[in-house]
């Protein structure tokens, strides 16, 4: 009886052992069966390389179709096969932004346009990525380039506006803000929102002054002298579509007074020049305290005495001191705090120090910010019971 058979590629060898089985025993056998495992293999190899050919088409076609569909500017981002996102090349100031290691932290890019320095993190190890941009266009493309790369873990994107935008305090390791400042209309108030919320590094790319603007009011030097001092320049456009283009301009000295002068929770600021029009970047890295021993009391209590006899390693171990520990004294300079991890810190603290003058509460007291950088805080607190 002739009998038909239909099978695939696939189920070819399959087919051919069940319908020829033979034994190995069988000399002529064992010849043709190492020749029918190399047809099958070049068979599914042959297979494999068509549905490869099939995909890289497919992925090629789903680039075009995007790129072609979608008004995409300001970010390159490479796509793959040849093809990349118009608009300008950022991968100059990677190293840095991600100059060491970023296994297992939290991002926050704050206008994140089509998603570029979230993809990157996430490549580089960030355990994940959280965009903020106020145009929905610009997050709508960042996810479809997210999808087409198929980055894992995705980034996460918020149609939200920084200034009426909030989380809790150190919720992300390291926090960028990239050419966003000078189109805001509180910069202050959000850059001390955004140093509440970074746990290790800030990261902000401002636009500088324009001398030009300045000379046209006043003379060369102080349109020089403007753009490297502590001032804030105000934008006043004509049109008023442009009021947020440059509603205020802050140079880098301002900034790091902000930073390191009305807070003492951040080491110095490290000055950068960007390649990108000339620009900033200020590096601010959040001061890394394992153990704060707070030392207070009022004036003359005998606080600098009771930290002489931190020597006794008996009074230490009552404390939960290690035998290494750095001492400061609320009246020395921050700045000469040293740099990088400290183990123990103790510090020496006067509880009459916001009363004669105008901060008049712990609360607005700069050298209690310290606090927020200090993963174990112990406070000890003298008293003249006379």
């Amino acid at each position: 009886m002739l009998q038909l058979f239909r099978f695939t590629t696939s189920s070819a060898a399959r087919l051919l052992r069940e319908r020829f089985s033979c034994h190995q025993s069988d000399p002529i056998c064992a010849r043709n069966t190492g020749l029918s495992d190399l047809t099958t293999r070049e068979a599914t190899l042959s297979l494999r390389e068509d549905d490869t050919d099939t995909n890289d088409n497919e992925q090629r076609a789903r680039i075009e179709n995007f790129l072609n569909s979608e008004h995409l500017t300001y970010q390159k981002i490479r796509l793959g096969a040849g093809f990349s996102t118009p608009g300008l090349d950022r991968t100059s100031i990677d190293h840095i932004l991600f100059a060491d290691q970023l296994e297992g932290e939290s991002i926050l890019d704050v206008g994140s346009a089509q998603g570029r320095f979230c993809i990157e993190a996430l490549r580089r190890g960030a355990a994940s990525a959280t965009g903020l941009e106020t145009s929905p266009e610009r997050i709508r493309h960042a996810r479809r380039i997210a999808e087409i790369l198929d980055v894992r873990p995705r980034p996460i994107y918020l149609h939200e506006d920084v200034e009426h935008w909030t989380a809790p305090a150190k919720s992300f390791d390291r926090v960028l803000c990239l050419n966003v400042l000078h189109h805001l209309y509180d910069p202050i108030s959000v850059l001390r929102k955004l140093m509440f919320i970074a746990r290790k590094r800030l990261y902000l790319e401002i636009a500088p002054v324009n001398t030009k603007g300045i000379f046209k009011v006043t003379s060369f030097f102080t349109s020089w002298l403007a753009s490297n001092a502590p001032v804030i320049v105000l934008g006043n456009p004509k049109d008023t579509r442009r009021t947020a283009d440059g509603a205020f301009i802050l140079t880098p000295k301002t900034l790091s007074i902000i930073i390191n002068g009305h807070t003492q929770a951040f080491e110095p600021v490290i000055i950068h020049r960007s390649s990108f029009k000339n620009r900033f970047v200020i590096e601010a890295r959040r001061r890394q305290i394992n153990h704060l021993v707070v030392v207070a009391g009022v004036t003359s209590v005998g606080k600098s005495t009771f930290i002489e006899r931190l020597k006794s390693p008996e009074l230490r171990q009552r404390f939960g001191i290690a035998d290494r520990y750095v001492t400061f004294f609320c009246h020395d300079e921050f700045d000469k705090l040293a740099k990088g991890p400290i183990e123990t810190l103790v510090f020496h603290y006067d509880l009459l120090r916001p009363f004669d003058r105008p901060l008049q509460s712990h609360g607005r007291d700069s050298a209690l910010t310290l606090l927020s950088s200090a993963e174990k805080i112990t406070v000890i607190t003298l008293f003249n019971s006379a």
